[in-house]
């Protein structure tokens, strides 16, 4: 082997290592980057859920309750039946947030006039709305109407 040989394979070698750890490194920021974007739509649901009680559309009792009115509106609302659609696959196998940011990217103009506007919302509260009402969270409640026999007089 000639002293050439060899500088071109230390040099091969060099450039496998240092592409090794670029590799490394990039890999590393992006997986930071991603759990820093997780966070943010974390954080924009749970403000979500505290301007929808400030707006008065819900009540904290853990889990957020709408109210009959909002349930009503958001289920009769022609835009909600494309949302439930669209993401019914996602409903069980997604967090809130991965939904959330589906909706956004799909419906986002949309919830903006049909949703944000009209309900004078705009700070999550909307996308908060559109992820429970594709988990069924906005199904109104269900009057139990068993049969009652009359009482006996004794």
């Amino acid at each position: 082997m000639t002293i050439e040989n060899i500088s071109s394979i230390m040099g091969i070698i060099v450039g496998c290592i240092s592409l090794l750890y670029t590799f490394t490194v990039v890999t590393n920021k992006i997986s930071k980057m991603e759990v820093k974007v997780d966070t943010l739509w974390e954080f924009l649901l749970r403000r979500g859920r505290v301007e929808a009680i400030e707006k008065g559309i819900g009540e904290m009792h853990s889990p957020l309750e709408y109210t009959e009115e909002i349930k009503d509106w958001a289920c009769k609302l022609e835009l909600g039946k494309k949302i439930k659609e669209h993401c019914s696959s996602l409903k069980d196998k997604t967090k809130d947030s991965e939904m959330a940011y589906e909706i956004e990217k799909k419906f986002g103009e949309d919830i903006v006039l049909n949703v944000c506007i009209p309900k004078k919302i705009s700070m999550g509260a909307c996308l908060v709305l559109a992820v429970d009402l594709v988990k069924g969270k906005m199904e109104r409640r269900k009057i139990n109407t068993y049969y009652k026999p009359e009482r006996r007089k004794i």
